[in-house]
């Protein structure tokens, strides 16, 4: 069978573009032959390239700007892309009518929210459109966009899959949807990786309570809280130490990015990437909390912590949870609804008021104290993965609705 992607994401280290690596990579068992279009990012149709994928770059596909994580339309960028919506739409629906006519495929398969443009060219051509949901739509900052781009998903879908049911109800009501979790690959995200080599990189004894998140530095990752929150274990603990994993200082995308740091500076408000590095200063300087560029292979860094964080300001799929789970590593999350279709309180982890530093610390500092509860957790957290993020099962599934839609 053969598929065609379109995948919108930027960087080859984020959630949408990891569960999509181990999706392809399963799919190659079920004789399914998959090629990429990336519409934004050079870097993740390289990352593809390199694990062997066919994939190509399509800046003339735009997206449709809707999902929690995109400018607002009372901001000056959200209210110009509104403006634009039209025009965008039409350039980028004859763009992806061209794409997907030179592949011929047999089913489109879009895996993020605003590909309205893909799904519109598919269903002109007769291509069934099998619709990856992974974020939530900015229905009240975008008001306009985010109802547009739900009403294109409910009509144009052949079938839509959700990471998550929380994702899923913003849709409804629709017929042909169904819940696939995020899965990895069990046999890599394996308990018994060896995470030593990594610690001692990190001049870190076996002693010591390694607390880290995989993440860059945002605002929406919580990155702010959490460096808070390992000033206060840190005063109360000598015994713990953190890592953020992941890019942490980006540079200015667009205009409207370069010109809001020259007036922060100019007034005296720092970027957010300065704040977290000033209220942790101490603490870097003295090698309690390091900052890591972003790795290929999560699973040293994973096998190395003794307690995931993952301080979310915003109800979002966590793919590092899973990925913790099946290394039965125990995760303190933000509780928000969609992480608690991952993080069960009390079960495979604990979770915290969203933006509370203090309760953050607190449960880091709960569980570096008590091993007992550690290994509990994540013994849990282990079955949790193989009953419901097991990348082969799910992915079996994912090919179980490709052939649905095409008989």
């Amino acid at each position: 069978m053969k598929v065609l992607w379109f995948h919108s994401g930027v960087g080859a280290a984020g959630g949408g573009y990891t569960a999509m690596l181990y999706a392809l990579k399963s799919l190659r068992s079920h004789s399914v032959e998959s090629t990429i279009v990336c519409t934004e990012d050079p870097t993740v149709v390289q990352a593809l390239r390199d694990n062997s994928f066919p994939a190509q770059l399509e800046r003339r596909i735009r997206r449709l700007s809707s999902t929690v994580m995109t400018d607002p339309i009372w901001s000056p960028r959200g209210a110009l892309e509104t403006i634009a919506l039209g025009p965008t739409l039409i350039r980028s629906i004859r763009a992806a009518r061209e794409t997907i006519g030179a592949v011929r495929p047999e089913v489109v398969h879009l895996n993020m929210a605003p590909l309205a443009p893909v799904a519109i060219a598919a269903s002109q051509l007769g291509v069934p459109v099998v619709w990856h949901i992974r974020e939530s739509l900015n229905l009240r900052g975008a008001p306009v966009r985010g109802r547009f781009n739900r009403e294109i998903i409910r009509r144009y879908a052949t079938r839509i899959v959700a990471i998550n049911h929380e994702t899923l109800r913003q849709l409804q009501p629709v017929a042909e949807a169904e819940v696939i979790y995020d899965g990895v690959p069990l046999d890599e995200f394996s308990p018994e990786f060896d995470g030593e080599a990594f610690r001692r990189s990190l001049g870190y004894s076996r002693d010591k309570i390694l607390i880290g998140v995989l993440n860059g530095v945002s605002w929406i990752k919580g990155t702010l809280v959490y460096a808070r929150a390992a000033r206060i274990a840190l005063s109360a603990n000598p015994q713990v130490r953190f890592i953020n994993v992941g890019e942490y200082d980006t540079p200015a995308k667009s205009w409207a990015q370069q010109l809001k740091r020259r007036l922060g500076r100019r007034v005296g408000y720092p970027r957010y990437a300065e704040r977290v590095m000033r209220e942790i200063e101490a603490e870097r300087n003295q090698g309690l909390f390091n900052f890591i560029e972003p790795v290929s292979d999560v699973r040293g860094p994973l096998a190395a912590l003794d307690i995931l964080a993952f301080p979310a300001m915003t109800s979002h799929s966590p793919l590092p949870a899973i990925e913790a789970a099946a290394m039965m590593k125990p995760v303190v999350a933000s509780d928000w609804p969609a992480i608690r279709e991952v993080v069960s309180e009390g079960v495979t982890g604990l979770l915290f008021p969203p933006g509370d530093a203090e309760a953050l610390a607190q449960a880091i500092l709960g569980l570096a104290e008590d091993r007992d509860l550690r290994n509990t957790l994540g013994e849990n957290a282990h079955i949790t993965a193989l009953e419901r993020f097991d990348s082969r099962k799910n992915t079996a599934r994912l090919q179980e609705i490709y052939q649905k839609v095409t008989h």
